[in-house]
C-alpha cells in the first residue's frame, strides 16, 4: 500500500481496522479506529483532519509535523517498523523513483505519493 501510494488500499486498511475494533465498515468508523490507534500510541494527532482514510476527500489535511510524528513512533522497534520502512524512496524504489529535484537528494528521504484506482 505505502511503496506503491495505493489510496484504494489504505481506505480498505482503515475499514478492515474498524470492523476489527468492531466500528461501522464505513468511512467515519474507519477515521475513528485509526485515530483511536494513534491515541492509544501516544501520537499527538496536532495538525490531523481525516474525512477518509485515503487523505484525497475534501477535509482531510495532514500537517508535516504530525507525519514526522506517526513516522517517528513507527521507527521504534515494534509493528510499525513495516510502514517506516515502507515508504517510497525518490530516486530509488516505489512510486516515487522518478520524483526527486535533484541527483543529490536520491535516497534522503520516504514519501508517500498518491493513486485510486
Amino acid at each position: 500500500m505505502l511503496r506503491h501510494a495505493d489510496n484504494t488500499r489504505a481506505e480498505e486498511c482503515g475499514r478492515l481496522l474498524a470492523i476489527h475494533e468492531r466500528r461501522e465498515n464505513t468511512p467515519t468508523g474507519a477515521v475513528s479506529a485509526v485515530t483511536a490507534t494513534l491515541r492509544a500510541m501516544n501520537v499527538d494527532l496536532r495538525g490531523l483532519t481525516m474525512a477518509d482514510c485515503t487523505g484525497l476527500s475534501p477535509g482531510s489535511q495532514a500537517t508535516a509535523s504530525v507525519l514526522a510524528r506517526v513516522q517517528a513512533h513507527n521507527l521504534q522497534v515494534g509493528p510499525g517498523t513495516a510502514a517506516a520502512t515502507g515508504l517510497s524512496i525518490p530516486g530509488e524504489v516505489g512510486t516515487a523513483y522518478h520524483r526527486h529535484a535533484h541527483p543529490t537528494a536520491a535516497g534522503l528521504i520516504r514519501v508517500k505519493t498518491a493513486s485510486l484506482d
